[in-house]
This record gives C-alpha cells, sequence and structure tokens, in this order.
C-alpha cells in the first residue's frame, strides 16, 4: 500500500515535470483514483476484509496526495479550496475509520498526507514546500482527525505516528526559526493534545495501560522540543523561558490531574518527567549557562525531598537524580573556565559560589536520603552512598581549586626583585598551594570519619581512608618539591611547618575517633560485623600514614634547627658538613621520641599495633645509628646518640617487664 502511494506522488510529480498532462487533469484523475480505490476497497472488504481496509485507506491517502500537491506544486487549488477539500477528506477518513473500527484505513491515510514531505526529503522537488502558517494549517487539519480517534477509539498507535511524521515534516521544511511567536504557539497547542489525546479515556480504564498509550504521552513533548528547537535556541532567552515554564505548568497540572483520577501511577510518570525536562529547559533559559546548574541542582534536591514523601515515590527520587547530574555534569565542564583574578576574593564569585552551592546540594541530597534509607526499594540502596561520594568528590575539586586561589591571592601584593634566600616566589606559591590544600583535603576526610554512624556507616569510613590517603600523598609530594625554607625563618615555627603538623593532627584524631567507633559494640551481631571486619584495620592505617609522614616533617625541620645553628662558616662545604651531621642526629633524636611516644601510647590504648609500631621505629632508629649515624656525626653526637637511644631502649625494657602479666603458679 505505502508502495502505491509513492507510485502516485511520483506519477502526479511526473506528468506535470513532462508537461504530458495538465495541471487540472492530474488533479481530476488523483481524485478519481482515490475515490476508485476506496469504492473498490469497499467492495472487497465484504469477502475480504484486510485487503479491502488496505484499498481504502490508499484511495484516502491518494487523495490527500493530490489535494496538497494540487495547491502547492501543481497551482491549481487556491487555499480556500484546499484547506476546504482537506478537511472533508480528514473527516471522510474520521467516518471511515469509525465505521470499519479499522486503524490500518487511518494510518495508510496519516502516511499520504505526510508522504509529500518524506518524499521530498529524499528527492530534489524544489518548490514543494509552503510557508510557516499553511504547514501548520495542513497539520492541524491532518492531525484533528488523529485526535478524534485517539480519544474516542483509543487510537494510540496512530496517534504516535502523526506526532512523528509531523515532527519530520516540519524539521525537513524549516531548518531555522523562520516563524514568529504565534506560530509557535499553534505548534505547541498541536502537539500538547495529540500528547494529552489518549487521557480521558485512559483515567477511567482499571489496570495498567499498554506500552502505546504510554508512548504517545511521552514522545508528544519530545516531538514539540524537537520541532521548536531553532526557535528555542535562538529567541530570546527570558520569552522563551516563560514559555517553557507554562508548559512545565501545563504538564503538571495535567499529572495532578491524573493523578486524582487515577490510583496508578503509569499515566502520572511521563507528565511529571515532561513536566521536570521542561522546567529544568526554562531555568537554563532564565538564568544562562552559568548559573543553570546552580538551578537544576536545587530541582534535582526538591524532586530528591518530594520522592521521600509518602506520596512520592521512586520515580521522582529517579529524576531528581538525572536533573543533579546533568547540573553537576554542567558545572564540571565549567570548572577552570572562569575570570577570576588576584584582585578577587576568593570564593565570592560566580564559579566558586556555583561551586559551593552544587557541592552542597548534593551532600545535603545524600543526608537526607541516607536519613530515609528505609523509604528507599533494594534497587536504590546504593543511592545514598553514591550521593555522598558524589559530593566529597566535587568539595575536593572546589577545595583544590580555591585553595590555589587563596595562595595567589597571599603573593599577589608586590614583591622584591630578590625574595629573601634567594628562592623564587613561584616556588614558594607551589610549596604553599600544595600544603594548604593538603590540609583542606585531610580535615575533609577527617569531617567524613566523624560523620560515619558508630553502627555501620562502612562506606563513609572507606572514604574517609581514601581521602586521607590522597591527602597524605599531596603532603609526600610536597617533600619532593625542594625546601623553601630561609634562615630569616624559625624552625617549626614557620606557616608550611605548622600547615602540615595540622595535617598530621587531624589524621591522628581521625585515627582515634575510628578506633572508638570500631570498640563500640552494636545492639545486633549484623551491625557489629559490618563495623569490625570492613573496616577493622582503618585506625591502624591512619596512625601509620600519620606516623610516617611526622617522620617526613621531623626529618625536614631537624635540617632546617641544624642550618639555624650552624649560620656561618669559612668554608661552604665545611658548613655543609656540620649542617647535615647535626641534622642526622636531631632526626635520630627526634624519631626516637616519636617511637617511645608510640609505645607509651599503644600500652594506654591497649594497642598492640602502635605498640609494634613503636618498636619497629626503634628497630629503624638503632639502624639509622649503626649505619648512617656512626659514619657522619662527629664523636660529641655519637655519644650524645648513643647514649640516648640505649638509654631509651633501656627504659622500654623496664616498662615491658613491668606491664607484661605474671607467669602462672607451677603446680
Amino acid at each position: 500500500s505505502v508502495l502505491v502511494l509513492v507510485g502516485v506522488f511520483l506519477m502526479i510529480l511526473w506528468g506535470y515535470n513532462t508537461h504530458r498532462v495538465g495541471p487540472m487533469a492530474l488533479v481530476a484523475s488523483g481524485i478519481g483514483l482515490g475515490l476508485a480505490l476506496a469504492w473498490r476497497g469497499d467492495r472487497i472488504a465484504r469477502t475480504v476484509p484486510p485487503f479491502g481496509h488496505s484499498l481504502i485507506g490508499v484511495g484516502i491517502g491518494v487523495v490527500y496526495l493530490t489535494l496538497y500537491l494540487g495547491h502547492v506544486r501543481l497551482g491549481v487549488l487556491p487555499a480556500w479550496a484546499a484547506f476546504v477539500s482537506l478537511v472533508a477528506v480528514s473527516f471522510a477518513s474520521v467516518l471511515a475509520g469509525q465505521h470499519y473500527g479499522v486503524r490500518q484505513i487511518a494510518s495508510l491515510g496519516v502516511i499520504g498526507a505526510y508522504l509529500p514531505f518524506m518524499m521530498a526529503a529524499w528527492l530534489p522537488l524544489a518548490g514543494l514546500w509552503t510557508s510557516a502558517p499553511g504547514l501548520l494549517a495542513y497539520l492541524a487539519i491532518v492531525n484533528g482527525f488523529v485526535f478524534v480517534m485517539a480519544v474516542r477509539a483509543g487510537w494510540s498507535g496512530l496517534d504516535v505516528s502523526a506526532l512523528l511524521l509531523g515532527t519530520l515534516a516540519w524539521i525537513w521544511s524549516f531548518h531555522s526559526a523562520s516563524w514568529g511567536w504565534g506560530i509557535q504557539a499553534g505548534l505547541c497547542l498541536l502537539f500538547t493534545l495529540l500528547g494529552f489525546a489518549p487521557l480521558p479515556r485512559l483515567v477511567g480504564v482499571e489496570g495498567r495501560v499498554r506500552p502505546v498509550d504510554l508512548a504517545a504521552i511521552t514522545l508528544a513533548p519530545l516531538c514539540l522540543v524537537a520541532a521548536s528547537w531553532p526557535f528555542l535556541a535562538h529567541t530570546d532567552r527570558v520569552p522563551i523561558a516563560m514559555l517553557l515554564m507554562v508548559l512545565a505548568i501545563v504538564q503538571l497540572s495535567a499529572a495532578l490531574w491524573v493523578d486524582s483520577q487515577r490510583p496508578e501511577r503509569d499515566l502520572w510518570r511521563p507528565l511529571t518527567a515532561a513536566a521536570i525536562l521542561f522546567l529544568a529547559a526554562a531555568l537554563e533559559r532564565a538564568l544562562g549557562t552559568d548559573r543553570a546548574p546552580l538551578a537544576w541542582c536545587l530541582e534535582g534536591l526538591f524532586l530528591v525531598a518530594l520522592g521521600l514523601t509518602p506520596r512520592g515515590g521512586g520515580w521522582l527520587r529517579a529524576w531528581g537524580s538525572i536533573v543533579v547530574a546533568i547540573g553537576v555534569f554542567r558545572h564540571l565542564s565549567m570548572v577552570g573556565n572562569n575570570d577570576w583574578s588576584p584582585l578577587l576574593w576568593p570564593v565570592f564569585y560566580t564559579d566558586g559560589v556555583r561551586g559551593l552551592v552544587v557541592t552542597t546540594t548534593v551532600l545535603v541530597g545524600g543526608f537526607l536520603l541516607a536519613r530515609r534509607r528505609d523509604h528507599l526499594s533494594r534497587d536504590e540502596r546504593w543511592t545514598p552512598d553514591a550521593w555522598t561520594a558524589l559530593g566529597h568528590l566535587l568539595l575536593a575539586i572546589w577545595i583544590g581549586q580555591e585553595g590555589t586561589h587563596v595562595v595567589a591571592r597571599m603573593f599577589s601584593g608586590p614583591h622584591p626583585a630578590t625574595p629573601p634566600g634567594g628562592i623564587p616566589i613561584g616556588q614558594r606559591r607551589e610549596e604553599m598551594t600544595i600544603v594548604l590544600c593538603g590540609l583542606a583535603w585531610m580535615a575533609q576526610a577527617g569531617m567524613i570519619a566523624l560523620s560515619a554512624p558508630r553502627r555501620g556507616g562502612a562506606f563513609l569510613r572507606w572514604c574517609a581512608g581514601v581521602m586521607g590517603a590522597f591527602a597524605c600523598l599531596v603532603v609526600t609530594y610536597h617533600h619532593t618539591r625542594g625546601d623553601t625554607w630561609r634562615p630569616d625563618q624559625l624552625p617549626v615555627l614557620h606557616l608550611p611547618a605548622l600547615l602540615e603538623l595540622t595535617t598530621i593532627a587531624i589524621a591522628v584524631v581521625s585515627s582515634i575517633i575510628l578506633a572508638e567507633g570500631r570498640d563500640t559494640r552494636g545492639p545486633g551481631p549484623r551491625a557489629q560485623s559490618e563495623q569490625s571486619e570492613s573496616t577493622r584495620w582503618m585506625p591502624e592505617i591512619w596512625a601509620a600514614a600519620a606516623s610516617v609522614v611526622l617522620l617526613m616533617w621531623t626529618h625536614r625541620e631537624a635540617g632546617h634547627f641544624a642550618a639555624l645553628t650552624h649560620p656561618t662558616a669559612s668554608d661552604t662545604w665545611q658548613r655543609a658538613r656540620q649542617v647535615g651531621t647535626a641534622a642526622a642526629a636531631i632526626t635520630s633524636g627526634a624519631w626516637l621520641i616519636e617511637a617511645t611516644v608510640l609505645l607509651v601510647t599503644g600500652w594506654i590504648r591497649h594497642s598492640p599495633f602502635l605498640r609494634w609500631s613503636g618498636l619497629a621505629l626503634f628497630g629503624v632508629v638503632a639502624l639509622k645509628f649503626l649505619v648512617v649515624d656512626l659514619q657522619t656525626v662527629d664523636v660529641f653526637w655519637r655519644f650524645l646518640t648513643t647514649i640516648a637511644l640505649g638509654a631509651a631502649m633501656l627504659a622500654m625494657s623496664y616498662w615491658y617487664r613491668r606491664r607484661a602479666p605474671a607467669a602462672p603458679a607451677a603446680d
């Protein structure tokens, strides 16, 4: 049947282009052929119904083709005659469909109505297109009977065909926004009515509706956006935002009406999805590209909060997650492409505020989902953890960006041509950035550890561990980038050293908090198992990382102290040797103190790990003394270090013997 329609279309064009048949004769013969096919189909339908119905549909399609080409291409029919004729054919199609109760007739009629647009997209048929008002009127005529059949007979498949074919016809006809607000309003009304056509019949149907009905409701807003895209993208933002907001209100009103009339929520879902998408598009048009991620994340958070109410549901939570993901992706695509300068304050500029609001929104969403975890389905159990992990990732990115800006602001003033100590400003700026970001990231890791509940919370503790490990790696990287300490500064009390020491202190406190959470007994065996098995060694890992970073910190500060105690020397090589000797001895002493503290803390907190760590560090100090110190230090430092190391080890041995449990008495 479709091939016959294509053949008739090409036959009319062949007759017109070759001038072998006059335009009036072509129109008359085309209409006569269509009526003959419809009449013959009516007779054949009495004995062979499917074949007869196909001929009726082909006949209606041929009449559509002839009338349209007779006005647009052949120029035989004036506009009013073509309009009246097409209305009459549409009305006849409605009557035929109702009379025979066969949607195949209507489908072939719709294909015949849209066939010129599909063929002209593949063939060079210049002069076939009409104006935007004429095409809109034609679409309204053709889709009028589609709307009636969708409302009365439930032919949603015909509705889907009309939506798709009408969208393609409009896209192929106009590649730019060559129409005004009146035509756009007509398009919105046309596609919205086609999408709402199944609703009056479906709200009274019990049980789930057919997928084709849902497809008609879902495709209508998407087809509207596709057909209107040139207009929506190249018109002033504010009027377009108002139009999209009106469409969102219309879709939301339809969703609320359906929800009040029907207990099932299968129709409510596509309507709310359309309202959400129109609202997101309206916010982007109204606020612009830079501020749209803020609005999208807040919209997604609002949807998640609604989804956690008794009348909400997983559908709203899912769409909230989707909208937030779009906002986050858009925000990340703009990170680093900001116009910040040292003349501006960090954080208080467009990109900084946007990053802070987006991050806060995602973290609040994760908190809400975690608090109402009992409202989530089995398939949604992972969403609170995903939101929380994404929020902390965004926070880490924001911290890195704003930490760089803070340091740039600190070094934005006038600088001397020759910096103190001969250290370039760029190197000092890089060191300060690394140390400051490492401190902030370690503080973030500690915050995650504090927020992990005592029962469960294994995922948050793993997040804290990963974040803390990253901060430790950043601090370790700092020690490989050279030393910017100057002799005019005091050891330990200069800013980078204090920041790094604060980072280590946060790691130690986090280790203590995690250890206390592990030792707390939960009321159930499952909570205790999750708490003690999946993150059992997390406190020890934090303590080990803090100890290693502290060793590097004491080694560097020992060098600073040694350099300060040997300010001048006649020979540069001699001074370097003296500084190295003193630094090695001071490092051994500092490590010895750290080993003692670890051992004593292990006894106080009843931690075998800390005790073994202290003993291991004693061994490292002894090995360092034998291999390095005895070969490099002078006699004074040799006997001083030896006495200190031996006395400390004897004291620890005595302490162990006093603390060891008494042996059982012999029988």
